[in-house]
């Protein structure tokens, strides 16, 4: 698999990572948030898969050179990021992935299994809200960090508890 980085033909930046293998291509700019892919050549009223896409995202999907482009949705362990309409314009939004409290879980029942619920959920209810793409990848960035140091810090604090005191054989 080739992999190169090239301008972005929506936003101009030197940001747009191209993915190709032999069957296919895959495009997303880190700067603007938008991706492309070999299924959505052409046009919005020739492509299948356009039309597949929900009313809002074929709101927001742009299309040059051929191409059809989409804003991204990344789902991620800790979040997702994705596109929404706030006060008429598309926003990035990042919900972080927060445990649901035991009393709680019986309002949010899995389907199609009866007595199970899910444990935890994205907090949709209080999202964090950008204006450009870049600004929520520097906030998953820094998340990513902290998760990271905890990690690092919790593993510490159990080797440290688990080893033995060495004592000095003369």
């Amino acid at each position: 698999m080739e992999r190169i980085v090239s301008n972005c033909p929506l936003c101009g930046a030197h940001s747009l990572h191209v993915s190709n293998d032999d069957s296919s291509n895959f495009m997303q700019c880190i700067s603007c948030g938008y991706v492309s892919s070999d299924m959505f050549l052409g046009t919005k009223e020739d492509n299948t898969e356009y039309k597949k896409l929900d009313e809002l995202l074929q709101k927001w999907v742009k299309e040059t050179e051929g191409r059809l482009w989409i804003p991204i949705q990344m789902t991620l362990p800790f979040g997702m990021l994705y596109p929404a309409l706030v006060d008429n314009q598309m926003k990035w939004v990042f919900a972080q992935h927060i445990p649901i409290p035991e009393e709680e879980q019986k309002n949010y029942p899995i389907e199609g299994q009866e007595g199970k619920y899910y444990s935890s959920r994205y907090e949709t209810d209080n999202p964090k809200m950008f204006n450009k793409y870049y600004e929520a990848l520097q906030e998953i960035q820094e998340h990513v960090q902290m998760e990271t140091q905890k990690a690092i810090d919790e593993n510490k604090k159990n080797l440290t508890e688990e080893l033995p005191t060495l004592k000095k054989i003369k």
